[in-house]
């Protein structure tokens, strides 16, 4: 995969970079969308029109008002990605350019509220708008039989978590761990106290647990130590989200080193919204 710049050239080799990308847009809202647009579908549209109404020999970057550069960039990191595999490995991912975000920091800051945090029934809920969509896509097709996350907060993830997959029929195990622990009740949800420093004695508690599993470490304290137990237990079609990544790729990558090849970052959800627009930064991985 190459790493996303803004392309240069003229007008008519961009819209021949961008061409099987507006294709494969276009395929989508007719085969997987009921024929009606997204609004990045919409203003890939827009662009187009905008490029074609330019010479063909001019160079686009000149005559196209900057509004429409940074969008352009969005595209043309699609346009990468297109054939490429969903899932690849992690060195392959970061040692290739995909370290940062297509958005930007800005995106990722105001995406869990600005005046307020948003909530779940009545509860702050301190998920990202993109790990809401994200998850709700992967309980679906991942169908885990077991939900783990590492880090409660004030418990009402765990809580959405449990009702997504009752909605989706699939009632799960969900087990939430965290140094102090949630006083709440709540069915199909298991709330257990403990510091995950000692992550080791804790897991036997949830080893026997039915699989696939989906595991979310959400606790910030003792990565290095909690990837190293869960590597451990994990096996063949579970899951591991590292939330809050930015912060800890330095542990994922002394992780990766060792255990690479049995890991692989999922790119449907790490690059749904665009290169990494996620909290989860190139740390959605899928055991094999």
């Amino acid at each position: 995969m190459k790493p996303t710049k803004l392309p240069q050239g003229t007008t008519r080799e961009l819209l021949q970079e961008l061409q099987p990308l507006f294709d494969a847009l276009r395929q989508n809202v007719i085969e997987k969308q009921g024929g009606v647009p997204t609004f990045y579908n919409v203003m890939a549209r827009t662009v187009r029109q905008r490029l074609e109404a330019l010479q063909p020999d001019v160079d686009w970057r000149v005559h196209l008002e900057p509004f429409y550069h940074t969008f352009i960039n969005s595209l043309a990191a699609c346009a990468a990605r297109l054939g490429s595999a969903r899932f690849v490995s992690w060195q392959d991912r970061t040692y290739s350019g995909h370290k940062k975000r297509d958005l930007g920091d800005l995106a990722i800051s105001v995406s869990q509220g600005t005046t307020e945090c948003m909530h779940w029934k009545g509860v702050p809920v301190f998920k990202t708008v993109y790990e809401f969509s994200i998850y709700s896509m992967m309980l679906w097709e991942v169908k885990p039989a077991t939900v783990i996350e590492l880090g409660s907060g004030t418990g009402s993830s765990a809580i959405w978590f449990s009702d997504m997959l009752k909605q989706f029929r699939n009632p799960a195990n969900i087990l939430s761990l965290d140094i102090s622990k949630p006083d709440i009740e709540y069915e199909g949800v298991k709330f257990i106290e403990g510091d995950v420093r000692n992550i080791d004695k804790l897991s036997v508690q949830f080893e026997k647990l039915p699989k696939p599993w989906m595991i979310i470490e959400d606790a910030h304290i003792n990565v290095t130590g909690v990837l190293a137990c869960l590597h451990r237990i994990l096996e063949p079609g579970d899951y591991l989200i590292i939330e809050d990544s930015s912060n800890k790729q330095s542990v994922i990558h002394d992780f990766m080193e060792v255990n690479g090849d049995c890991y692989r970052v999922d790119t449907r959800y790490v690059d749904f919204f665009g290169t990494n627009d996620t909290s989860a930064m190139n740390s959605v991985f899928k055991r094999i």
